[in-house]
């Protein structure tokens, strides 16, 4: 017979996933750009500075913008993977719901002859005031 109780349920949230997937990726972007801008603004002291070590100051944010670039880009992969696998995982969780109610629906219409089923959930743990007997599988009354 089929164990209700063994059938895996999906416990997490998909929307919520999605969510934080969208802000990993507006994050992404914000850490380029914030980069870029470091770079950017710090490039504005070539006209003023004028010494013998100006080339490798005015280059020494290259790395800012560039591990920035690097950074952003690893996020918006970890983004794009959280986004596709709740894309994917939906009609999934979706299908296991629908087994779960068809294995609840077989196990009912199966019953043996004078059992029922009435003193299980759904899930197929005890209601309150029934108790499963310690040296058996079957349920009785506490």
């Amino acid at each position: 017979m089929i164990d209700l109780g063994k059938i895996p349920t999906f416990t997490g949230n998909l929307e919520t996933l999605e969510t934080h997937a969208a802000s990993l990726k507006t994050t992404a972007s914000s850490i380029r750009g914030t980069g870029r801008d470091v770079h950017n603004a710090f490039q504005e002291l070539d006209p003023v500075y004028d010494a013998p070590e100006q080339d490798e100051l005015l280059n020494s944010t290259v790395p800012v913008r560039d591990k920035a670039d690097e950074f952003a880009k690893k996020l918006e992969s970890v983004s794009g993977a959280l986004t596709t696998f709740a894309s994917s995982a939906r009609p999934l969780v979706s299908k296991m719901k629908q087994l779960r109610v068809h294995a609840e629906k077989f196990v009912v219409a199966n019953e043996p002859p004078g059992r029922s089923r009435a003193h299980t959930t759904r899930q197929g743990t005890p209601r309150p005031g029934w108790k499963r007997s310690p040296s058996r599988s079957t349920i009785c009354i506490a």
